[in-house]
């Protein structure tokens, strides 16, 4: 790059100054010689009028001479004329126009004749008759000379003018222009050689270019002070690009890399010798994405934003996934860009769609995936001859072993029972965990029911062989629900909830086992749906009430206890019965309030008998699993028994022998806690379910309630009745007392107390009957504590 000083001007201002000057001397010399002709001009006839009269003045003198004819005396007056200035010849002419004198003065013939003057004579002074012609022939050599001398003179003084203005100029343009604007200049070349701002002297003209320079000053200041401000910025700027903790990089139009980032450079290994200077389509793995870049170039070149994605290799050969956000240099042509490594975003992407759409416990789809392909499948049925089934399998008594063993050895028996599951399905069927213990298959172009009902029992039968999970044998069964569809318009979620639903009736028929859905058991279920309303608006309204059975001393028929049944007591359905709404209670948890509702009103009841009535009856009520398995159940039996002052030993809970079996561990704590505080178990139902020495022995019971099932038969049936028999000698041995329930004829009551059996409730003894009833029946006669 140049410098000022060897920067010569086309046109320097002094030239152009030189040129105005001449220009404004000519404007001035053109307009003053104009002004001198026009006024030479006025003077020259000024003149000529001058010498007319003049002339006429003579041809009066020469009236008298001429009119007398003397000639000596005409040429004496001709003479004097011939002495007037530029007159060349004069003649005198009579009236008849002949010439009478003729006098000539020695320039004449030399000098150019500038006119002739023709004055007539008259005949006497002042005469009007003219007696002759007097003519004059003049030139215009004084005229012209004096005219020349003003024009000297005047161009002579312009001269002058003009000269001294020009130097005065020149001085003025040295002294007051050239040497500040040097001074400046000299500011700038200096400036612009050091890359310092360099300030005009302090010797500043007071006038227009001192106001000039001091403004040049002032914006060297303001200019310095923001450059030390972009130097700061630059600095932190470039601090900031390479400490920052970005990939960032700028390329060139072509792709090529023009500056990196430290942190870019250390992410992936490579200098800075490696990567500048190299285009970005050598560091990308996939040949297939240079095409991208090229693309993004040709977006960039228009000035728009991109953004693409990119599999660029590490120094070491490793693959990162690489996001790339790349905006046109605002600064002139190229990139700048933003690498961001998503590789880590990636691998969680993937974990967070496998989580979206797959078990975590056993690897099979979830119900959002099992629901998205089920979808798809509905979609793409061509014909009902392809249709599909869905078949909702529920694995029964799984809780058991999950409280029992454990949620590890629980998380391990789904894994297994999936694996089961799947191994049994065809080809191209697949199995998805709902959730819980529920599982879900689709099978697709067989809907035979004889299929699929082959195929469910085959999946109960693989369910139901045990398990070996941590050196234990377990044992669960599955119930199966199947919903079929050959072509008809139905979502994924109404095939769900219609296998759902017959897998509901295959658990209520006794589990096990598989049931085809039917239009009844969405009826079915609608009819639970009511139930549960029921119920609730029964707990809210209070249309709950207990019924009393009375136990009886079997060997004198007299009543010492009481088991509280529960009825509903409805204004607009009437007195409904446990089978109407108790299932539903348990189903929908609704039995947990029902039980603590029974819990109080029975305690309330039993303490009034005791109060009102003196007497020692004792009462057994019902305790559902939920409420067993309740820490704060024990806590509430202790503050409903301390409200109402219940004396220890008359409030039995009842509870069955499955309870004992879920979640042994739970329910031996919190029996314990209930003995503890006065109360008397009970096994309710005992001989049909898992009975067993071990659990009898284990927790602290206190009486057994022989099933109704062996007393129904027990006159006829030798193996109930040894079965009864068996039961008291256990019991007695076990220090336990025995209730025998479902007493109905007099020969059932003489049999069962013949086999040792003391106490004992039924039909035949008394139904359940309200406690108006019981108060005014049982309580008048003398009872016996238990």
């Amino acid at each position: 790059m140049s410098s000022f000083s060897e920067v010569k001007p086309r046109f320097p201002v002094h030239l152009k100054l030189a040129l105005l000057l001449m220009v404004c001397s000519l404007l001035v010399l053109g307009g003053g010689a104009l002004y001198k002709s026009a006024d030479a001009r006025h003077a020259f006839r000024y003149q000529l009028d001058e010498r007319f009269d003049r002339l006429r003045q003579f041809a009066d003198i020469l009236a008298d001479d001429v009119a007398r004819a003397e000639r000596d005396q005409m040429i004496r007056q001709l003479n004097l004329l011939l002495e007037e200035p530029d007159v060349l010849r004069v003649e005198v002419l009579d009236r008849d126009v002949h010439r009478i004198v003729n006098l000539e003065s020695p320039d004449y013939g030399k000098v150019q004749v500038a006119g002739r003057i023709v004055v007539p004579v008259p005949e006497t002074f002042n005469s009007e008759t003219r007696a002759g012609w007097l003519v004059a022939e003049v030139s215009g050599q004084s005229l012209a000379a004096q005219e020349r001398s003003i024009y000297d003179d005047m161009v002579i003084t312009l001269v002058l003018i003009v000269l001294l203005s020009a130097l005065a100029m020149l001085f003025f343009q040295v002294r007051f222009i050239n040497r500040p604007l040097r001074q400046l200049l000299s500011a700038i070349e200096r400036s612009r050689s050091s890359g310092e701002f360099v300030r005009v002297g302090s010797r500043v003209p007071n006038d227009e270019f001192g106001i000039i320079i001091h403004a040049y000053n002032d914006l060297l200041a303001e200019v310095d002070a923001k450059h030390h401000s972009l130097r700061l910025n630059e600095a932190r700027f470039r601090h900031l690009y390479q400490q920052t903790p970005a990939l960032l990089f700028s390329l060139s139009a072509r792709g090529v890399f023009e500056n990196v980032s430290d942190h870019l450079l250390k992410h992936l290994g490579y200098t800075a010798d490696e990567v500048i200077g190299r285009n970005l389509n050598s560091l990308v793995v996939e040949p297939e994405e240079t095409r991208a870049i090229e693309t993004a170039l040709e977006r960039l070149a228009r000035k728009r934003n991109a953004e693409l994605y990119l599999q660029v290799r590490h120094a070491s050969g490793d693959v990162h996934s690489m996001r790339i956000d790349a905006t046109p240099n605002p600064g002139g042509e190229g990139v700048l860009a933003v690498m961001t490594d998503i590789t880590s975003l990636n691998e969680a992407l993937n974990t967070i769609e496998r989580q979206a759409n797959f078990d975590s416990l056993t690897g099979l789809p979830n119900r959002h995936l099992f629901k998205m392909l089920l979808g798809e499948q509905l979609e793409s049925q061509p014909s009902e001859s392809d249709g599909l089934a869905v078949l909702f399998i529920d694995l029964d008594r799984f809780k058991y072993i999950n409280d029992t063993y454990g949620h590890h050895a629980g998380d391990k028996l789904l894994r297994a029972a999936g694996y089961r599951i799947q191994n049994c399905l065809p080809a191209g069927d697949y199995v998805a965990r709902l959730g819980g213990d529920e599982f879900s298959v689709l099978l697709h172009g067989n809907t035979d029911e004889a299929f699929l009902r082959k195929l469910a029992q085959q999946l109960i039968e693989q369910v139901e062989a045990s398990f070996l999970i941590d050196q234990c044998t377990m044992h669960i069964s599955a119930s199966v629900g199947i919903a079929i569809n050959r072509g008809e318009d139905a979502t994924p979620d109404q095939l769900l909830k219609c296998a759902d639903l017959a897998m509901y009736r295959a658990k209520s028929e006794g589990r096990g086992r598989a049931c085809i859905f039917v239009p009844e058991d969405e009826e079915r279920t609608l009819r639970r749906v009511n139930t549960e309303s029921l119920i609730r608006e029964a707990l809210d309204n209070e249309y709950f009430e207990l019924y009393y059975q009375p136990v009886f001393m079997l060997e004198d028929q007299s009543v010492v206890g009481a088991e509280g049944l529960v009825r509903m007591n409805h204004p607009d359905k009437g007195l409904l019965y446990p089978g109407d709404f108790i299932d539903v209670a348990e189903e929908t948890g609704l039995i947990a309030r029902l039980g603590d509702w029974v819990l109080e009103e029975g305690a309330r009841q039993l303490a009034q008998w005791h109060r009102d009535y003196e007497s020692d009856i004792y009462l057994s009520l019902n305790v559902s699993s939920h409420q067993l398995r309740n820490d704060r159940f024990a806590g509430l039996v202790a503050d409903v028994s301390q409200r109402h002052k219940l004396k220890p030993g008359y409030l039995i809970l009842e509870i069955t022998e499955s309870m004992l079996m879920e979640n042994s561990d739970q329910t031996q704590e919190i029996m314990l806690q209930l003995k503890q505080q006065g109360c008397l178990l009970s096994i309710d139902d005992f001989g049909t379910g898992f009975s067993s020495l071990s659990y009898l022995q284990k927790f602290p019971l206190d009486i057994l309630k022989i099933d109704r099932a062996f007393v129904t038969d027990v006159e006829t049936n030798e193996t109930h009745s040894a079965l009864v028999k068996a039961i008291v000698n256990m019991s007695d041995a076990l220090k336990l007392k025995i209730i025998t329930e479902g007493v109905e004829t007099d020969g059932q009551l003489e049999c069962i107390r013949k086999l040792g059996c003391e106490l004992g409730q039924g039909y035949y003894l008394s139904r359940p009957v309200p406690v108006a009833e019981f108060s005014a029946r049982f309580l008048s006669t003398e009872t016996a504590r238990l």
